[in-house]
């Protein structure tokens, strides 16, 4: 059941470029420039001349929107790392690191990971080898490895562990590597985003089907499971609220299966916003957080532990 439900809701896009469903039940024709709210898009590809016109620009702005709002919000918690504090104050880096770790660099990892592995791979079975942009993929390696380097930071720093062959100076040297390397990573990210969504529609409308795109999305959907679900649905429905119009956002909810929805709205959504959200930004933060998730009801049944 699980995965029939997944598949069902086409709504988690921490998956492949073009991991982002169209809103379920509508025409092709239903989602146009009036969909998007564009002077609230991060994506610099689309502008007030240039607006998204479709769903094939939603199906990669429905992941992209999420993934930089999160990175928007984790710059300025690095910004505000402060590498002298005191130690009584290093919750605010062992959080922010914690976060990194279990949520961020999931998605983000994901989502590079279904692209390789499923979705440029269909795009390649229409598309001219000369008309895909391999740069797209070349990218992810590197990526990749930057995604990975500051994980085995954050990873030293949650520990409090910081071998002196492996970074100089302990907690506050790996802090400021933090502070170093995460912005470099923000920027290098940002252009490859703005590249697929640059170069990715117009292969779609040349070589596909909204019908077709569907059908990969599910196979991304099945990829993920509850796990990205549980992780990347939040980010994207909180950050639809800002970019998407009422119309888009009422569509794209109606097509999330019950069970999903349930779990969504009583232990997703309130999980993010009491739990991962405080700690990714605790170094903003005066007070340590309270970090609460919504307890298991306790019955043999519940669908949040079953599901």
């Amino acid at each position: 059941m699980t995965d029939e439900a997944m598949v069902a809701v086409e709504v988690e896009a921490g998956g492949g470029g073009g991991g982002g469903p169209p809103p379920g039940g509508h025409s092709e024709s239903s989602i146009g420039p009036e969909s998007f709210v564009v002077d609230k898009l991060t994506s610099s590809a689309f502008t007030a001349v240039n607006p998204p016109m479709d769903w094939c620009d939603s199906s990669f702005l429905i992941p992209h929107e999420a993934l930089r709002r999160e990175m928007q919000a984790m710059l300025k918690s690095v910004e505000a790392l402060d590498p002298k504090a005191p130690g009584d104050e290093l919750w605010k880096a062992r959080n922010f690191c914690d976060w990194y770790i279990n949520s961020f660099h999931v998605n983000i990892n994901t989502h590079h990971h279904t692209e390789e592995a499923i979705y440029f791979p269909w795009v390649k079975t229409r598309c001219a080898a000369q008309d895909f942009p391999e740069k797209t993929s070349k990218a992810h390696e590197a990526l990749v490895e930057e995604l990975d380097a500051i994980k085995k930071i954050c990873e030293m720093v949650s520990s409090g562990n910081v071998p002196a062959s492996e970074v100089e100076g302990g907690v506050p040297g790996a802090i400021t590597q933090l502070k170093e390397k995460i912005p470099v990573f923000v920027q290098n990210m940002s252009e490859h985003l703005q590249e697929e969504e640059t170069s990715f529609p117009p292969i779609l409308r040349q070589c596909f089907t909204r019908e077709e795109e569907q059908e990969i999305v599910n196979v991304i959907l099945k990829e993920g499971g509850l796990t990205q679900a549980r992780l990347f649905l939040p980010s994207i429905i909180l950050a639809m609220k800002e970019w998407a119009s009422e119309e888009f956002q009422a569509a794209f909810n109606s097509a999330i299966p019950p069970p999903i929805a349930h779990l969504l709205n009583n232990y997703y959504l309130p999980d993010q916003l009491s739990y991962w959200a405080p700690l990714r930004d605790s170094p903003t933060l005066e007070m340590e957080p309270e970090l609460r998730r919504v307890p298991c009801c306790k019955c043999f049944f519940c669908c949040h532990c079953c599901l």
